[in-house]
């Protein structure tokens, strides 16, 4: 039986040349016209015009004086059963000046998500409760489980889904929160895109807008992840990044996107010249800012070693809105010392992929 096992280990072994080929073979890719594609009907892609690139000089001014705030969310479930969840969840700003900070602002909740049956139906009720200010002004949300903006594919929205969309909104009441400690042309800069998905989100989108458009500061967003291929196959950063001339770029436009729920003008940007890492990066479309300045700032902000070409301010808000694998374990064990046995048993009917997961092979 023994020797069953290893032959196919051998066989891996191989064959993995052969893989390694088939991976260099695939990478190369043919140069031809290219044009972004996206999933959205609504977003217009405009084709690939060396044009559009523009060169970022990080040094254009030494002395930026407009701010920048960082926002970002972090959040853990404590424990999570199919009809009632735990979570904390934390929000953080933090305000640099020509690469100082100069505030820093934390906002952080327990929610309990319980489902309930309203008519005919199964609503899940998110409930707040504040270790600080309540952000949200009021402490109740609730989403139907069958929402689709919400689902994955044809089932039921997972209960644990909710944490997620209440980060978010804690993420954008903390960025309107950012824009009252900011003057004419300071940015917030929001972890992430400016497409919203719940009509809470866009409701609380639009007042950050109306906020920024009042006092005339720039929203922005800047996504870690990106999902955008180009019409060849190939993910569009990575043929920006073949092609670009530039050390440190911008590329815009890249489409027109017409979305009440995604106003967003749409970049991608390589800010530090030794980086290999390309960006996704959105200004709400109502804004006209001064495009070689807002890039300054964020060039000037992406020089740290730890992650060369992102902006060490969302570095920094990760750090402190994440919630660690630490406090977690500390806040579930202070939950089951203080709930008998027998409430324990029922909260964790969830499924049996937490015990496989547990177990060593």
């Amino acid at each position: 039986m023994e020797d069953n096992l290893i032959k196919p280990r051998i066989l891996l072994l191989l064959m993995r040349r052969e893989v390694v080929d088939k991976i260099i073979e695939y990478a190369k890719r043919e140069e031809k016209p290219v044009s972004p594609k996206f999933h959205s009907s609504a977003c217009k892609s405009l084709e690939f015009n060396s044009n559009n690139f523009h060169d970022i000089n990080a040094g254009i001014n030494n002395n930026l004086k407009n701010k920048a705030a960082f926002v970002d969310g972090g959040s853990c479930i404590i424990f999570n059963a199919s009809d009632l969840t735990l979570s904390l969840i934390r929000a953080c700003s933090i305000i640099f000046s020509n690469n100082k900070k100069i505030s820093i602002k934390r906002n952080e909740f327990y929610l309990i998500t319980r489902a309930m049956s309203k008519n005919d139906e199964i609503f899940y009720n998110a409930e707040i409760f504040s270790l600080g200010k309540n952000i949200f002004g009021k402490n109740i949300f609730s989403f139907n489980s069958l929402d689709r903006s919400l689902m994955a594919g044809n089932h039921r929205v997972d209960i644990a889904r909710i944490t997620d969309a209440i980060r978010r909104l804690a993420e954008l009441r903390m960025a309107k929160e950012a824009v009252k400690n900011l003057e004419e042309n300071d940015m917030v800069i929001m972890d992430g895109l400016l497409e919203c998905d719940l009509n809470e989100e866009a409701g609380c989108m639009e007042e950050l807008y109306k906020e920024g458009l009042n006092k005339k500061i720039i929203i922005c967003a800047f996504s870690k992840e990106n999902s955008i291929f180009s019409d060849t196959g190939e993910s569009f950063a990575s043929f920006l990044g073949r092609v670009s001339d530039f050390g440190a770029w911008y590329y815009h436009p890249v489409a027109e996107i017409k979305s009440r729920n995604h106003q967003a003008e749409l970049f991608f940007a390589k800010l530090h010249k030794n980086s290999s890492r390309i960006f996704r990066f959105e200004i709400f479309k109502e804004q006209k800012p001064e495009l070689n300045t807002i890039f300054s700032i964020l060039a000037n902000n992406s020089k740290d070693p730890v992650f060369l070409g992102y902006p060490y301010g969302l570095i920094e808000a990760d750090k402190l809105a994440r919630v660690s694998n630490d406090e977690a374990d500390l806040l579930r064990s202070s939950l089951g010392i203080r709930l008998e046995k027998s409430q324990i048993s029922s909260f964790n009917q969830r499924n049996a992929h937490n015990i496989l997961d547990s177990i060593s092979f």
